[in-house]
């Protein structure tokens, strides 16, 4: 513990100053000094003067007078004489700066879905958000920060405070800014997109039924709503938010926004789904799935592949075959199957490297693409500039917005035999079924087993637990290893039947 000028010791320590029969000490955060004494049959007189000069000594930076000390110990100590905690000087607070903030003329982005007040039933039809808007309407006002005030502790020294930090946003496509009010509007009617710190305008391209032989494949700048299904072997690009009303069959979808699919996902070999967003979606079945937000899944995610760089969800219903992998944690009602079918939950982890070259090429593409839609077809200069603005301000964000780790996987109904979780290199393969709400979460380098409040190792009789080499691993499965983990193609039942 370090010690002020004077000997003096903060209230955390036993071995405090003393004189005679009073006791001065610091608070712990030095914003006060605080007075212990018995003023039975004391000159207060006498006791303020060693009061003032053991604050001195201390490096107390302004102790009070002897006047005003006088008048204070008097009027105290005729309530009470012994006297206990008496502040006799404070420090000068800091006042902290207040962040800029955005605040939303609407809810715009809302994750969730629609709740009936009186059934209490979530209508998975109708998202919360309304992202919907009016050419000329107000989309956000930028809260400018408010800047602070640092502080002096009682022994003179600062108190320091942070910078406060500007709200991001800039004015993206269909937005007009207003730089005196510090407002933005809408430019065009259309959807309402927040990617990346810039606010956007998407004018929406809706296909009245479905995407097949009738559209084609479909590339659209903004967002794109499907009224319909999206058939076996069309594929959807958008810079904007994809939602499709029906259900998507091995078809191949990329959009830099979010993805919403009102019925189910089935996919198939060679074909798969990239959103930058988040994902709501009823079911997944045989597809390989990679998001950049989170992943909501209403119903089940059989034999899938799926990877989120934010959190996979699915509460209520099951996981059954395949592999999922979140870097903010999973959360899942079962985990395997009655069939004892092999299904890996891994919590905590980032995109192979494999996956994360992936999407830099995606970024890439799409920075290219924003830039022509933003600056049209500049000159040379301006282009160069323009590219080279846009790509650090993608580094800059990826640096603070890249969400720390989650190491916790919570099994909120049941678990199966087959099942498997890792974390932080520890994989833990269920032994046996277990039919109540648990967690595993990786904590002081070690996984513990967590029901209710109990934190346990994980029990021997229910998980076998294998720990990864630290020297020559690698982090990915070999073939023989992948082999050993699948179950028989003749153990997996169809979904039906799991």
């Amino acid at each position: 513990m370090d010690t002020p000028p004077g000997g003096l010791t903060t209230g955390n320590d036993a071995d405090q100053s003393r004189r005679g029969d009073f006791n001065l000490r610091v608070s712990p955060d030095r914003m006060a000094v605080l007075l212990d004494c018995d003023t039975t049959s004391v000159d207060l007189g006498e006791l303020g003067e060693a009061i003032r000069e053991r604050m001195s000594s201390m490096g107390i930076a302004e102790p009070p007078d002897g006047a005003r000390l006088l008048r204070l110990l008097t009027a105290v100590a005729r309530k009470d004489p012994r006297i206990k905690e008496l502040g006799l000087a404070e420090g000068l607070k800091p006042v902290q700066p207040v962040d800029g903030k955005i605040e939303w003329a609407r809810d715009f982005f809302n994750p969730g879905f629609v709740v009936d007040e009186k059934t209490g039933r979530i209508d998975y039809k109708q998202r919360a958000a309304m992202t919907s808007i009016m050419e000329g309407h107000l989309l956000a006002r930028a809260i400018p920060p408010t800047e602070g005030r640092e502080g002096l502790d009682v022994l003179g020294q600062p108190v320091r405070i942070a910078k406060p930090r500007r709200p991001r946003i800039r004015a993206g496509k269909n937005v007009r800014h207003d730089k005196e009010e510090s407002t933005y509007y809408a430019a065009a009617s259309g959807r309402v997109r927040w990617v990346d710190g810039v606010l956007s305008v998407d004018n929406v391209y809706q296909v009245r039924g479905n995407v097949g032989p009738t559209t084609g494949h479909i590339r659209h700048p903004g967002a794109v709503v499907v009224t319909g299904d999206v058939q076996k072997g069309y594929n959807i690009e958008s810079l904007g938010d994809i939602e499709v009303r029906g259900v998507v069959e091995a078809a191949q979808l990329h959009t830099s926004g979010s993805l919403m699919v009102r019925g189910g996902m089935i996919g198939a070999e060679g074909q798969r789904v990239v959103v930058s967003g988040d994902i709501h979606v009823k079911f997944i079945v045989d597809a390989d799935v990679l998001a950049g937000g989170d992943v909501y899944v209403e119903r089940e995610i059989i034999r899938s592949h799926v990877i989120s760089r934010g959190s996979i969800s699915i509460p209520n219903g099951r996981v059954v075959g395949g592999k999922i992998r979140a870097l903010r944690g999973v959360a899942a009602g079962q985990v395997g199957s009655v069939a004892n079918v092999s299904t890996t939950v891994v919590a905590g982890e980032d995109y192979s490297l494999e996956e994360t070259a992936l999407t830099d090429r995606m970024e890439i593409e799409l920075l290219e693409k924003r830039l022509a839609r933003e600056f049209g077809h500049p000159g040379p200069d301006v282009e160069e500039t323009a590219r080279q603005d846009l790509k650090d301000e993608v580094e800059e964000i990826r640096g603070e917005s890249r969400a720390p780790p989650e190491n916790r996987v919570r099994v909120c109904k049941k678990m199966f035999p087959g099942a498997a979780f890792r974390l932080e290199g520890t994989t833990l393969t269920a032994r046996d079924e277990y039919r109540k709400p648990f967690q595993l979460i990786y904590q002081d380098d070690e996984v513990l087993f967590v029901e209710g409040t109990r934190q346990n190792p994980p029990p021997d009789w229910l998980f076998r637990v294998d720990v990864e080499r630290e020297e020559g691993e690698t982090g990915e499965e070999t073939e023989g290893e992948e082999e050993e983990r699948r179950a028989p193609d003749g153990d997996v039942a169809p979904p039906e039947d799991l």
